[in-house]
């Protein structure tokens, strides 16, 4: 059963502390991060939070610009500290504007912030979890900008040849990429077909929806799982909600 109140808490938590984060450091993509709230909350509340973030399962945010998003849900899962998450962006933080290993959690932190790295690395990891016979899942949330990619395509196929029924993709598909719409470039509908044509399950979801992230996620399948999440750009922000130039402003 979903625990709806935890999920709200968390999530409005979340909402305050990264774009507290953002303003205090002054730095850019909170747009980035707040079309992710949601889903950070479900993946946190359900998977990652502090007694099982080192034990159970992999999880690797491709889109390391959305790094605030990140290091609150770690902060509000009590897995660093008040003291760290203050030095966001700030000089001689561990917490920059990308995605950066930190020394206390090290082994379970992927850096990444150049588009289209984390997938290979997720799709590795969970082929090297088949070989050892581990039941450790691995969770992959990747940009729509990172469809334009090579090594997003790449990864896909290896994925796709292996059956790594142990992945679950998530695509943030926000609808804006850094200087236009994610329509400008391809229409996600063909994509969409293109994925099923490989033999994912691919499924559409309202990614602000707990429920249906939530039924896509605990989806019993033999394959790949690639959730096309449609999120809203700097969700909450009062007058850059839903529009390019959140990718940039804080306020």
């Amino acid at each position: 059963m979903l625990n709806i109140k935890e999920l709200n808490n968390f999530s409005k938590n979340l909402l305050s502390k990264t774009k507290e984060i953002i303003i205090k450091s002054d730095s850019a993509h909170m747009g980035s991060s707040l079309s992710l709230i949601h889903i950070m909350s479900y993946l946190f509340v359900n998977y990652f939070y502090k007694e099982k973030y080192n034990k159970d399962n992999y999880f690797i945010l491709s889109k390391g610009h959305a790094s605030a998003v990140f290091y609150s849900s770690l902060y509000l899962s009590k897995i660093i500290s008040k003291k760290l998450i203050d030095s966001y962006g700030m000089n001689n933080t561990e917490l920059p504007g990308h995605v950066t290993k930190i020394k206390s959690i090290n082994k379970k932190i992927f850096s990444t912030g150049s588009l289209g790295h984390g997938l290979p690395y997720a799709t590795g990891l969970a082929f090297a979890q088949k070989k050892n016979n581990s039941n450790k899942k691995v969770f992959v949330i990747i940009s729509d900008g990172e469809i334009n990619e090579g090594t997003t395509w790449e990864s896909i196929l290896v994925a796709s040849r292996l059956s790594l029924d142990n992945l679950t993709i998530i695509i943030d598909y926000n609808g804006f990429q850094s200087y236009e719409k994610t329509s400008y470039f391809y229409d996600m509908d063909n994509i969409y077909k293109s994925l099923l044509s490989l033999k994912f399950n691919v499924k559409y979801i309202d990614g602000h929806s707990f429920s249906h992230i939530d039924r896509a996620i605990k989806l019993k399948t033999n394959k790949t799982k690639i959730i096309i999440a449609k999120t809203i750009k700097g969700l909450g922000m009062e007058k850059l909600q839903g529009t390019l130039e959140s990718h940039y402003l804080n306020k």
